[in-house]
């Protein structure tokens, strides 16, 4: 009898190219769903990493009231210092461009001003115009330099037709108001000297002296967690009365009962 011949083990070289044309058309159709969901998954990992900058970028004014500039060299170091993230990874995303910091133009002013950071010292003598800052972060190329008017800055903010940066899938926005972290401070002065008051660690100011019969008075307005030091007169030698950890607005008297002369709160 006649072998019967055996087929060749392995694929045809028709069999090859029919399960290639299979792969090819699967790929297809699951790239996009894939890039979506790996886009989406940067997306919430970097709304998450900007809550968390933020709420430490919010901290470090608290701790220190200084307001760092829209420098990296300068806010992306006072993130890292109250984070387990290195500074490099605080100026970089994950697709390895640059977050960056917007600050409102108007913040102390309805002028126009670019924002080069505040250290308090004395206070403000008014409240901040628009004391508002936005942590941003692209994850498909760099941001445009920080915008210079307060109407830009705004557009941005509200998401306007005008904004020059459009949150989406791979652009996230943090947004950081200071209003409310801004205490009115009223120190009133009966007494024909200068008291005096420090802020943290800052240097003595003058409480004016009261002139005529008519008080002495000074306003300003500190930022949340401050601690106020207020100093008998006479400025600058007065001893440290007392010693106070700004919440809240806050209004102190430099009064006498006859026999000595005293901060009290009102």
């Amino acid at each position: 009898m006649k072998k019967q011949q055996k087929r060749p083990t392995g694929f045809t070289l028709m069999e090859l190219i029919g399960v290639m044309a299979i792969i090819a058309i699967l790929a297809s159709v699951m790239a996009p769903g894939l890039t979506d969901a790996i886009d989406k998954a940067y997306g919430e990992e970097e709304v998450g990493s900007l809550e968390v900058f933020g709420s430490a970028l919010e901290r470090h004014i608290l701790n220190t009231g200084e307001i760092p500039s829209m420098d990296t060299s300068d806010w992306a170091p006072a993130i890292a210092s109250l984070t387990d993230v290195p500074v490099d990874k605080v100026e970089f995303n994950s697709r390895g461009y640059k977050r960056q910091l917007y600050i409102d133009p108007r913040f102390f002013t309805a002028s126009d001003t670019k924002f080069t950071g505040y250290t308090q010292d004395a206070g403000l003598a008014g409240a901040p115009n628009s004391p508002r800052m936005m942590l941003i972060s692209s994850l498909d190329g760099n941001l445009p330099k920080a915008p210079k008017t307060g109407a830009s800055f705004a557009a941005i903010w509200d998401q306007t037709d005008e904004a020059g940066v459009v949150a989406g899938k791979k652009t996230k926005i943090e947004r950081l108001n200071l209003g409310s972290r801004f205490h009115l401070l009223v120190l009133t002065n009966s007494s024909d000297q200068q008291g005096a008051y420090a802020l943290g660690n800052g240097s003595q100011n003058p409480v004016p002296a009261a002139v005529g019969g008519v008080d002495g008075t000074i306003e300003r307005y500190v930022i949340e967690s401050t601690r106020l030091k207020l100093h008998a007169s006479p400025f600058p030698s007065g001893d440290l009365e007392t010693t106070v950890l700004l919440r809240n607005s806050l209004s102190a008297h430099y009064v006498t009962d006859g026999s000595r002369w005293f901060w009290e709160r009102s």
